[in-house]
């Protein structure tokens, strides 16, 4: 397809990492990922897919509306947040694409149909339990993983009884790198991201423009494409000797310390969180060393936290341990799924 007369959406990353980034997308890399979905988990005409997430994201955009219009299956439009948990039992639909923080108030209120045969969970990990608790009562859980910048998903689960072993769509390359980060090229990558850092160019945009300097640009900025056509996507994980993906965690949720020690936060912000009793908390690097930070407590931080930490802290070396509790006086930023926004925490209190 002709670069200059193919489609182009602009959609923003989350911002986990940093500041949000426009991502460049074209019509052929959206209907890639549409057509590179179906052959890994198929729909078609006698399928209803709900609804429920906003299309300025990526997911919501290709899983919940492409992908099904695509094949023939009947979308689904949720009527609103005021509708929310009815909308699973007025529509009666066989998929419904969630991340887990949805999906877990659904399961919390009992909101799930008997309709439903396929949830698709992406934009964040979804535990254990929830996945055997939805198997439990006949649903197929697929997990999918994705990137804005890879036009949604590059692998996805194949195997119900291993549904956290997720297998490559076709064309993705998937590598892990020395690192142990995760490297991909696919044929649905972005076209590039947005640099509004350059001079808006009155003429940019134009086919004569595009052709004079071998540079494209959307709304008069320049797309800077992808080096090499390689994405290197700062998650961490592993491939098995099936060449299925096995996620461990972000780059960026490690703290190294000054010794080349790694502290992995969300295995601290998990058990802290259940001995602390608060959710809205993390771990963040000051002057090279661990610190807790609370969020929104609602007064409830215990009068003992200091045992609880020293507790916490008898179990790892001198280096690994909790050095202080900060108070960040407020709900910790998090990203529309839910992920910290540990970034946007560390530059006040660092």
């Amino acid at each position: 397809m002709d670069d200059n007369r193919e489609g182009r959406l602009i959609f923003f990353t989350s911002g986990t990492t940093g500041s949000s980034k426009a991502v460049v997308l074209t019509s052929e890399s959206l209907l890639c990922s549409s057509f590179s979905g179906q052959s890994m988990l198929p729909c078609g005409p006698g399928d209803i897919i709900l609804s429920l997430l906003p299309f300025s994201h990526v997911f919501g955009f290709v899983c919940t509306m492409l992908w099904g219009l695509t094949y023939g299956a009947t979308i689904a439009l949720g009527r609103g947040t005021r509708y929310l948990l009815s909308d699973c039992e007025f529509f009666k639909p066989t998929i419904l694409p969630v991340v887990p923080s949805l999906l877990k108030m659904l399961m919390q209120q009992h909101a799930l149909p008997a309709s439903l045969k396929v949830v698709l969970v992406g934009a964040a990990p979804l535990d254990a339990v929830s996945v055997k608790a939805l198997q439990n009562v006949g649903m197929k859980v697929y997990l999918g993983y994705g990137l804005t910048e890879t036009s949604s998903g590059i692998a996805i689960t194949q195997d119900q009884k291993d549904p956290f072993a997720l297998y490559p769509c076709p064309g993705a390359d998937i590598r892990i790198e020395p690192d142990g980060e995760i490297s991909v090229a696919t044929p649905c990558m972005m076209q590039g991201y947005l640099d509004f850092s350059e001079t808006i160019r009155e003429d940019a945009g134009s086919d004569e423009a595009e052709n004079n300097d071998n540079s494209a640009y959307v709304l008069g900025h320049p797309i800077i494409p992808v080096e090499g056509g390689r994405l290197y996507t700062g998650d961490l994980g592993s491939l098995d000797t099936r060449g299925a993906l096995c996620l461990t965690g972000r780059k960026k949720d490690m703290l190294v310390l000054p010794d080349g020690t790694k502290i992995f936060c969300p295995e601290y912000e998990e058990e802290l969180s259940g001995l602390i009793g608060l959710s809205d908390l993390t771990v963040i690097l000051k002057q090279d060393r661990p610190f807790l930070v609370i969020g929104d407590s609602g007064g409830n931080v215990p009068e003992n936290i200091d045992s609880l930490l020293a507790e916490f802290n008898e179990k790892r070396a001198m280096g690994l341990r909790i050095c202080g509790v900060l108070s960040y006086g407020k709900p910790l930023p998090r990203t529309a799924t839910g992920k910290i926004r540990r970034w946007e925490i560390e530059r006040p209190l660092v």
